[in-house]
């Protein structure tokens, strides 16, 4: 049945409705959204001139200093503080764990006579950041 001959015998009966074409061609409604009903006044479609806004000031962007593992190492190591690279040329051959330990295996390891150049390593490098301090 096409669909012409559906709603013209809808608008002739007004009855019963079944409910699929109720809803695709409702009578009372529009059939495309968005359109403005028949004589109703279209909006004026020019625009307006705006004036010309003043710019508005924002402030410079500063410097945001990085948050990499590498740039917190690079800053570590400028303020003279240990570094995993610090750890592994202090330990060396001599002690490849020298950086996986904690402080007090560090001591205990530097305390031994075998180990007197990774004692020597260590005190050479707090000399010369105290000498930058």
């Amino acid at each position: 049945m096409p669909v012409q001959s559906v709603i013209a015998t809808l608008a002739a009966r007004r009855t019963e409705v079944p409910t699929n074409l109720a809803l695709a061609f409702s009578l009372d409604t529009r059939m495309v959204s968005g359109v403005p009903k028949e004589g109703t006044p279209l909006k004026n479609t020019k625009r307006k001139a705006t004036k010309a806004r003043a710019a508005v000031k924002r402030p410079k962007n500063t410097a945001k200093a990085p948050k990499g593992v590498r740039a917190k190492a690079a800053q570590r190591r400028a303020q003279g503080k240990f570094t995993k690279v610090i750890f592994n040329q202090i330990g060396g051959k001599e002690c490849r764990r020298f950086t996986a330990m904690t402080w007090e295996e560090r001591d205990a390891v530097m305390a031994k006579p075998e180990n007197a150049v990774v004692r020597e390593r260590y005190e050479k490098h707090l000399a010369s950041v105290e000498a930058k301090a």
